[in-house]
């Protein structure tokens, strides 16, 4: 009976210790799990845009102290992702990437801090089509998940928002200087980028597709709002083609401002001006070009103040002689720079120009000596500086008056 007591006594211990090995036990995997949760996994592309035919870079980090398990870290790294949704007005819309089809890929263990990379190539399912196709013009997340053992729950994470740039290039030109009353010209260029057809309206002033935004020399904020139409035609912009529109400002047809109004230019000074494209496609949205500027001048004849170096007794190389420099300082100011040779006794006393068509002929004039001459040659440098001068391509010439 004593042996039996001793023996129960050393079971009802074991237990009891046992027990307690247990809620201790348990408490310390409670514990692990708290502190490996108080860091955080996440799903990041390589950057926030992309064009539309760009390959995607994902990477999955394991901020957490445990190691995780996720196809991502399987193998092949590629063919797992879960989801792809794409921001609208109401939500989120979830579409069904590539990789959907085998969604049940080998899970990989990820250990704690380190992460691992894959490229994507952005295809979702179209069932337009019944094919996948590659992602529009919008802004998107990824879903994906992993588990925290092996036989864990599935847990759910999102990538950060990325975008998919459109493929139009929508920009405009101006010339940099407009003579005051005469037209000023802006060209605006629409082109399709992409390698898919584009569907948009038409562009143009005459529909109320293409605006203009203008800073004025007198602090006035004008915008060209277009015709108002009721309907506008759309067409489906094919890869590299290209819609160019020319229109003057100056036009009493374009008005600007909350008055309707005709703006006239006549504020000299310089100008900033912004084109805007109304699209009409929702996953392009709205384009803007960059900001140009451009001065209006007065209009007068061009005016060159002339200068000259020291006579110099030192030789130019025969290349040297005559014009060999010629500098646009911007679209109305050019200066020109010549070398000549003169006898050590003579003196240039001014310069002068012509301007016939295109051809600028450049004089100096330098009277040739006869009693003063002397057994020498000095080399001078001749400075034309114009302003007010149309830039053009201009041919030169060089000619002494004596």
């Amino acid at each position: 009976m004593k042996n039996q007591l001793i023996a129960l006594t050393m079971v009802l211990i074991l237990i009891i210790v046992g027990f307690n090995g247990c809620i201790e036990e348990n408490n310390k995997k409670k514990n692990v799990t708290n502190e490996s949760l108080s860091g955080k996994v996440t799903v990041t592309t390589n950057k926030s845009e992309y064009e539309q035919n760009e390959t995607i870079n994902i990477s999955l980090y394991n901020g957490l102290n445990i190691s995780i398990y996720s196809s991502i870290a399987g193998y092949p790294y590629e063919y797992f992702i879960e989801q792809v949704e794409q921001k609208t007005s109401e939500g989120w819309l979830v579409l069904q990437p590539f990789s959907i089809l085998v969604f049940y890929a080998f899970r990989g263990e990820l250990k704690p801090g380190k992460s691992v990379s894959f490229e994507w190539e952005p295809l979702v399912w179209n069932n337009a089509t019944n094919n996948y196709s590659k992602l529009e013009f919008g802004v998107y997340r990824i879903k994906t998940g992993y588990n925290l053992s092996e036989n864990n729950t599935w847990e759910t994470v999102y990538s950060n928002e990325f975008t998919i740039k459109p493929s139009l290039d929508f920009d405009i030109s101006v010339n940099n200087s407009c003579i005051i009353g005469e037209p000023i010209i802006v060209n605006a260029t629409l082109t399709n980028m992409g390698s898919e057809p584009v569907d948009i309206l038409i562009m143009g002033p005459e529909v109320g597709t293409l605006d203009f935004f203008i800073t004025t020399p007198d602090g006035k904020n004008l915008h060209y709002i277009g015709s108002i139409v009721f309907y506008c035609p759309s067409i489906a912009l094919l890869p590299t083609e290209q819609i160019f529109i020319e229109m003057d400002l100056t036009d009493d047809n374009y008005p600007f401002g909350e008055t309707l109004d005709p703006y006239n230019f006549t504020v000299l000074g310089e100008y900033t001006i912004q084109g805007g494209y109304v699209s009409g496609n929702v996953s392009i949205g709205n384009l803007k070009s960059s900001i140009h500027t451009f001065t209006i001048i007065d209009h007068s004849e061009p005016t060159m103040n002339f200068s000259k170096s020291e006579c110099g007794v030192f030789a130019f190389d025969e290349s040297d002689i005559g014009i060999n420099e010629t500098t646009w300082i911007d679209d109305t100011t050019l200066n020109v720079k010549a070398n000549v040779l003169i006898n050590c006794g003579e003196e240039i006393i001014n310069g002068s120009y012509l301007l016939v068509d295109d051809i600028i002929t450049l004089y100096y004039n330098s009277p040739e000596c006869v009693e003063e001459c002397m057994d020498c040659m000095c080399g001078v440098v001749l400075y034309y500086n114009f302003t007010n001068l149309d830039k053009k391509d201009y041919q030169f010439q060089l000619e002494r008056i004596v």
